[in-house]
C-alpha cells in the first residue's frame, strides 16, 4: 500500500517557485473566442493573447473549411488583472456543426509555443424558441437558449456549455446591465454562467440581433435523464418617455430561458485499475527544480495534467512505481477564473521521500475515460533523472527503555502508586 503523509513544511517554498514558473510557461499564449456556440452567419471575436509582450511575429492562422477569419486589429487587450498582447480576428460560418481552430504555431521570446486546439459549433437559428417580452407600450421578441457540446454525454463528463441570448439590436444600446443568471438543476453540477464582453451580430429572420454568450461548463453527476434550466436573466434597460420634456426612465427585464434536457450514459463496465473520476483526454508532465540532493531528503515535483475535461473535480496522478518511495498526500492548486473552460491545466504538488538510494523518480500515471473515443486510457509523464548523494551523518540510534532499577515494586508504590488497567480502559 502507498504510504502517504502529511505534506512537508520546508517544501512549500520550492513548489511557490516551481509553480510560479510552471504558470508562466503554461500562461504564455493562448487563443479565445468570445463564444464558442454561434447561430449560422453570427460574427465572433477571435483573439490569439501572448502573457504581456509582441510575439516575436504574427501568428498565421491557417485556412479553414467553411469558415471565414478576417484580421481586425492587433494591441494590449485587459484580461481581468493582467494585460496581454492580442492578435483579434472576426470569425464567422454558415457551416452547421462543429468545427476546429487547430493549434497555431507562434514565437515568443525567441521560443517556439503553440496554442491548444479550439472547438466551437454552429447551429440552425430557426431553431430557437421565440419569446416576448413587455416593455411599456412595446412587445419585445427575443431569443434564448442553453447550448451544450453534445446531446449525450457521459455521467462525470463535463461540457461546455453557453447560454445564448439574441435580443434586436437597437434594444442592445440600452441595455445598462446584464444580469447573473438563476437557474435550476436537475442532476448536474456546473459553475456560474457570467456574461463575455463581447457582443455578437447575427440576422435573425432578416432582422438584427445582438448576441451575448454566457459561458460555462456542466457535468451530469448521474446516467439518465438530467438537465439545466429552466433560467431567468435580469436586464436592467433605459426608456425614454415625454411628459413635457424627454426623461431616462430604467426598467428590470427578465428574460427566460428554457430547459435544455438530456440522456447521460454510464460510463462502460471495465474499467482498469487505477481509475478514479478523469474523464476527457489528458497529458502529463512533471517537474522538480532541484535534481541533485543528498541521502534523506525529500523532493517537490510539480505535476501539470492538460488537456479538455474534468479538471476542477481531477484526482492527481499516482506514482507508477511506489516501492522504495515514501510518497506524501499531493496538494492541488485551485484554477481561477478558468474553472469555466473545458480546457485548461490542473496543478498539483507532490512531495516524495526516497528511503533508498535512487537514480530517477518514476513516471506518474493517470487513468482516464476517453468519451470521444469510449475507451480508457492512461496518460504517463516522463521520469526524471536524479542524482543522489550518500548521506555522511552517521545513521541515527533509537533509544531504548532505560534499565530496570533494583527497587522492588512494592517500594515503587512509595513514588507512584500502582495504576488499575481497568481505569485506562474506563
Amino acid at each position: 500500500m502507498t504510504q502517504r503523509r502529511a505534506f512537508p513544511t520546508s517544501l512549500r517554498m520550492v513548489f511557490l517557485i516551481g509553480l510560479l514558473m510552471a504558470q508562466a510557461a503554461f500562461a504564455q499564449v493562448s487563443v479565445h473566442l468570445s463564444s464558442r456556440f454561434l447561430a449560422r452567419g453570427e460574427y465572433a471575436r477571435l483573439e490569439i493573447t501572448t502573457a504581456g509582450r509582441e510575439a516575436d511575429r504574427p501568428p498565421i492562422v491557417p485556412t479553414l473549411p467553411n469558415v471565414t477569419l478576417d484580421f481586425g486589429r492587433q494591441g494590449m487587450v485587459g484580461r481581468g488583472n493582467t494585460m496581454e498582447f492580442a492578435y483579434i480576428y472576426i470569425l464567422s460560418s454558415y457551416e452547421v456543426g462543429k468545427h476546429v481552430i487547430p493549434p497555431i504555431d507562434m514565437m515568443v521570446g525567441g521560443t517556439r509555443v503553440k496554442t491548444a486546439p479550439l472547438e466551437f459549433w454552429v447551429f440552425d437559428p430557426s431553431e430557437l424558441p421565440l419569446s416576448e417580452l413587455k416593455i411599456g407600450d412595446f412587445t419585445m421578441t427575443y431569443y434564448a437558449t442553453f447550448q451544450a457540446s453534445k446531446k449525450s454525454p457521459y455521467e462525470g463528463e463535463t461540457l461546455d456549455t453557453e447560454i445564448k441570448i439574441y435580443v434586436p439590436l437597437e434594444l442592445e444600446g440600452r441595455v445598462g446591465d446584464w444580469g447573473i443568471p438563476e437557474f435550476e438543476r436537475d442532476n448536474v453540477t456546473s459553475w456560474r454562467f457570467e456574461p463575455s464582453d463581447i457582443r455578437g451580430r447575427v440576422n435573425i429572420l432578416g432582422k438584427p440581433h445582438a448576441a451575448l454568450a454566457y459561458p460555462s461548463t456542466m457535468t451530469p453527476s448521474k446516467a439518465g435523464k438530467v438537465g439545466i434550466g429552466p433560467a431567468t436573466v435580469r436586464l436592467t434597460a433605459s426608456r425614454v418617455s415625454f411628459d413635457g420634456y424627454p426623461r431616462t426612465n430604467y426598467e428590470e427585464l427578465y428574460l427566460k430561458i428554457p430547459k435544455l434536457e438530456m440522456d447521460a450514459k454510464p460510463l462502460p463496465p471495465g474499467a482498469p485499475a487505477g481509475f478514479e473520476n478523469a474523464i476527457g483526454q489528458f497529458q502529463i508532465q512533471s517537474s522538480m527544480e532541484k535534481t541533485e540532493l543528498s541521502e534523506g531528503e525529500s523532493l517537490a515535483l510539480n505535476l501539470a495534467v492538460k488537456g479538455n475535461g474534468n479538471l476542477d473535480t481531477l484526482h492527481a496522478p499516482k506514482l507508477a512505481d511506489t516501492n522504495g518511495w515514501k510518497v506524501y498526500n499531493p496538494i492541488s492548486i485551485p484554477r481561477g477564473d478558468e474553472r469555466r473552460k473545458l480546457s485548461g491545466t490542473a496543478m498539483f504538488h507532490q512531495g516524495l521521500l526516497p528511503l533508498e538510494l535512487k537514480q530517477m523518480v518514476p513516471p506518474f500515471e493517470l487513468v482516464y475515460f476517453d468519451p470521444d473515443d469510449g475507451a480508457y486510457k492512461t496518460a504517463t509523464s516522463e521520469p526524471i533523472p536524479v542524482v543522489m548523494l550518500p548521506s555522511t551523518k552517521p545513521p541515527a540510534t533509537i533509544a531504548g527503555p532505560p534499565p530496570v532499577g533494583p527497587v522492588p515494586v512494592e517500594r515503587m508504590t512509595d513514588i507512584l502508586a500502582l495504576m488499575n488497567p481497568a481505569q485506562l480502559t474506563l
